[in-house]
């Protein structure tokens, strides 16, 4: 399920917290605190640029084991970093043909904003 949906999604407090929905509400109608909200989007976006990071290193390892440097291990990320924006327009595709505009939309955000952190771990790097 993708953050961009209007329903109930997997984000989850402790035990027996209510599940918090796309739009701010938790089951039962009851709404969150605008200053919650904010601080579970930070959330995302530290997770995403974790993401990112985690590409980038794994690509750099690749190079690694391959016997390249820097040059090399600069490719393997760029090499990353063009295999995740290419699965957007897969997953946007694939949300669409199952009815879901929504989930294609967050799909589609969410992998550019995480494409977008690895180009500048990539551009970081690069010096």
């Amino acid at each position: 399920m993708l953050p961009a949906e209007r329903v109930a999604c997997s984000l989850r407090g402790r035990k027996g917290q209510p599940r918090l929905r796309g739009d701010g509400q938790v089951a039962g109608g009851a709404a969150m605190r605008g200053d919650e909200i904010e601080e579970l989007r930070g959330e995302i976006v530290a997770l995403e640029t974790a993401l990112a990071a985690a590409f980038g290193e794994i690509a750099v390892l690749r190079a690694t084991v391959e016997g390249g440097g820097p040059a090399a291990a600069l490719g393997a990320m760029e090499a990353m970093a063009a295999q995740l924006e290419g699965l957007v327009l897969r997953g946007v595709v694939g949300a669409e043909s199952q009815g879901r505009p929504g989930a294609a939309a967050g799909f589609e955000k969410r992998m550019e904003q995480i494409a977008h952190a690895l180009r500048n771990a990539i551009a970081f790097r690069a010096g």
